[in-house]
């Protein structure tokens, strides 16, 4: 079977990556895959915006069995050494974080399963805007929304939508923890103290949230940029990644572009 390929031209893919997909290969839009990243395995797509950071791994053990699936939504983010085993499908929603050796199984095997021994196979499915720095998660879990688990944890159980959990095995710690939006007045603080950090001149619009720098509004609740481009839009945009606040927009013919 020929395999399909759909990579955007903006991709950026260092000379020492290796990539082996047999089936289909489709990655989005400004995506990075950096410095001895390896990609293995039959079907894997990566959605726009991702971000391979040096020694990333997708694929491992059976990653070429016919079970085999890895599917990553927008502003995919891959720490360095992050691993992901795709012997069965391993689904991922957008804005999700696999931080620094972080690894994700779908496969947990050695010893003989016909001398009783512990055998899985079974897939990972992981919602929108969750944060994993540095925790194993074992085959067969399912992990919402809106959710952030403690560096080291051993992920063995599901986790529901918006909590926080830690711990080996991991726990939830606290219910319903996320998302958790700051009161107007922490808003406004939290937008005067990234002026004066980084040096903005940023006027903050009451009620709508929007923020405004020169003729550009940047509107954090929607994650849209409306307005021209300016080398100050652009650094305020990537200093505000640093702190999570994503858009879905970016410079086209000197303004800004919904994407999404």
């Amino acid at each position: 079977m020929a395999r399909v390929t759909d990579i955007h031209p903006s991709v950026q893919i260092h000379p020492t990556a290796r990539i082996n997909v047999t089936e289909r290969l489709q990655i989005g839009a400004f995506t990075v895959i950096g410095e001895n990243v390896e990609i293995s395995g039959r079907d894997v797509e990566i959605g726009q915006e991702g971000w391979l950071d040096i020694g990333a791994r997708i694929g491992g053990g059976s990653c070429f069995d016919r079970q085999s699936k890895f599917s990553a939504g927008h502003f995919l983010h891959m720490g360095q050494d992050a691993f992901v085993n795709t012997a069965r499908p391993v689904l991922i929603g957008d804005e999700v974080g696999l931080g620094t050796r972080t690894a994700i199984y779908t496969h947990g095997a050695y010893l003989s399963a016909l001398d009783g021994f512990p055998v899985t196979f079974a897939s990972v499915h992981i919602g929108d805007r969750v944060w994993i720095p540095g925790a194993v998660i074992n085959p067969g879990i399912t992990i919402g929304s809106n959710v952030v688990i403690g560096v080291n944890s051993l992920v063995t159980k599901n986790l529901p939508d918006g909590c926080l959990a830690a711990g080996s095995p991991a726990k939830v710690i606290r219910e319903d923890a996320y998302p958790a939006p700051l009161t107007s007045l922490a808003y406004d603080a939290f937008w005067m103290r990234f002026a004066s950090d980084y040096d903005f001149n940023l006027r903050v619009l009451g009620g709508s949230g929007d923020v405004v720098l020169g003729e550009t509004t940047f509107m954090p609740v929607d994650q849209v940029i409306n307005g021209p481009t300016t080398d100050e839009t652009e650094r305020f945009r990537n200093q505000c990644r640093r702190y999570g606040i994503r858009f879905y927009a970016r410079p086209v013919d000197g303004r800004y572009e919904v994407w999404r």
